[in-house]
């Protein structure tokens, strides 16, 4: 939440990243450094709790074979994400060639699943799906700072670092656009 509310400026309000545009002027070699030093740290917390918890007999006794789902009950309550994902149902839509968002599609990482719908399957999940998120933290910084964004902010235009941050605009519209009609807007977040 630090890090939100440094780029954006509010604590729940994304001024950061905006339909068509970025904040360039967020980010700085410092919050770079900070969020790296995050991951860092973040990753070797990450490591001892894996240590300390995935193979403790006291843990694993509370949670393998403690609240399962099935596939049926999946269905039956429309449950997704980790949920779902702990039973071996495959959806994530950052993982869907179709479907993905905020151009996923350009990083590599992996969704992972479990056999067992317990709890200790969405422990494993969980933790997993943490160590990605720092893994494609790393990327999307490698990519800006590969590109020079953080050098050269006054001469990076909103689109460039938005191919990592956000959708790719296909059809580039006027960044001052007066939405006087609803199909304005709506046509303006379809592109």
């Amino acid at each position: 939440m630090e890090f939100y509310e440094r780029v954006s400026g509010a604590r729940m309000h994304a001024a950061f990243y905006r339909p068509t545009e970025a904040n360039l002027e967020a980010l700085s070699p410092y919050l770079i450094e900070d969020i790296l030093d995050f991951t860092r740290n973040c990753f070797t917390t990450l490591n001892e709790m894996h240590n300390i918890l995935t193979f403790n007999k006291v843990w694993k006794h509370r949670l393998v074979n403690i609240g399962i789902f099935t596939h049926q009950t999946c269905f039956d309550y429309s449950l997704t994400g980790v949920m779902s994902r702990s039973v071996g149902i495959k959806r994530d839509l950052r993982l869907s060639k179709l479907e993905t968002y905020a151009n996923y599609y350009f990083l590599n990482f992996r969704g992972f699943l479990g056999q067992h719908g317990d709890s200790y399957d969405r422990f494993l999940i969980r933790m997993n799906e943490m160590a990605e998120s720092l893994n494609i933290i790393n990327q999307v910084i490698y990519k800006i700072t590969k590109q020079g964004v953080i050098d050269k902010l006054s001469n990076v235009s909103a689109h460039h670092i938005m191919a990592y941050t956000g959708p790719s605009i296909k059809h580039k519209q006027n960044l001052k656009n007066n939405y006087n009609s609803m199909e304005d807007l709506i046509k303006h977040f379809k592109y």
